[in-house]
């Protein structure tokens, strides 16, 4: 098995490479306008708020949370809907490795502290669209929270933070943290238009829901142009394989499992379904 998913894998690496020399200019096109794309709608934000909530984590933001409600669940919650995705798994995997959440926590809160990052969706849809969507999604997050509450222990504990280096130590290394999360978000970017490329060259016109399932980004472009509000709720609550990649590879060196992202958005894909549906 493990043989044919490395053949395959191989497979389609050697066709990508055979597409990017075939079509060169498209290929160089693509790769600009996703650098472009991550420049504007990515870095200025996410820059920013990375660096300062890094920078409060150091001073003691984690143990003001913990005072208040005695658990840190909260701070992450608070976080993924503030920032959006990929930041919590960044988090989660942040505290697991500090200690100041357990694994199976950590796993828990994969489940459902999820938000795709709002002012990207706002820049693209508009706000009415914006909390139309989001108010679903948190709604969502907290059934997802209840359902799967059982996987939550209570051995949580919290290291009390001390500044051990000055403001320009932390400052370079909050610095360093976030340009590395930033260019690897970048990198899937790139991959992912690359993919799109090559869907949209064999498949003139591709299915919407090819192209929602691969990036959010194209399910909100397209549901702009269609005004087809019920598969960008779709879209959003799934995250696209994009998003799913970024997470996977945040976690990838921990025992965090993807594999509880993944349940979350498949069951809030499938809410996303009814709802539609049924309204």
């Amino acid at each position: 098995m493990n043989k044919r998913y490395n053949n395959l894998i191989m497979i389609i690496l050697l066709i990508i490479f055979f597409f990017m020399f075939r079509f060169n200019d498209s290929v160089k096109e693509c790769i600009i306008n996703a650098i472009m794309s991550w420049l504007y709608n990515l870095v200025p934000f996410m820059f920013s708020a990375y660096l300062l909530i890094d920078l409060l984590q150091n001073y003691g933001l984690s143990n003001i949370i913990y005072r208040l409600f005695k658990n840190n669940i909260p701070i992450i919650v608070i976080l993924s809907l503030l920032l959006g995705c990929p930041s919590t798994a960044k988090y989660i995997k942040d505290y697991y490795q500090n200690g100041y959440i357990s694994l199976e926590t950590a796993n828990y809160l994969l489940t459902f502290a999820y938000s795709p990052s709002p002012l990207f969706i706002m820049g693209i849809a508009g706000k009415d669209l914006t909390i139309k969507t989001l108010f679903f999604i948190y709604m969502t997050n907290l059934l997802l929270a209840f359902i799967f509450r059982k996987l939550k222990t209570n051995n949580d504990n919290i290291k009390k933070i001390t500044l051990e280096n000055s403001f320009i130590s932390v400052l370079e290394t909050s610095i360093y943290k976030t340009f590395k999360i930033l260019v690897l978000i970048l990198g899937i970017i790139i991959v992912y238009a690359i993919v799109n490329l090559i869907i949209d060259t064999i498949m003139p016109n591709p299915s919407f829901i090819i192209k929602s399932l691969l990036e959010i980004t194209n399910a909100l472009i397209l549901m702009k142009s269609t005004n087809n509000f019920k598969w960008l709720l779709f879209a959003c609550s799934f995250g696209g394989l994009s998003i799913h990649t970024q997470i996977k590879s945040i976690l990838d060196d921990t025992p965090i499992s993807y594999k509880y992202f993944l349940y979350g958005r498949l069951f809030a894909s499938l809410l996303a379904l009814l709802f539609t549906l049924v309204f």
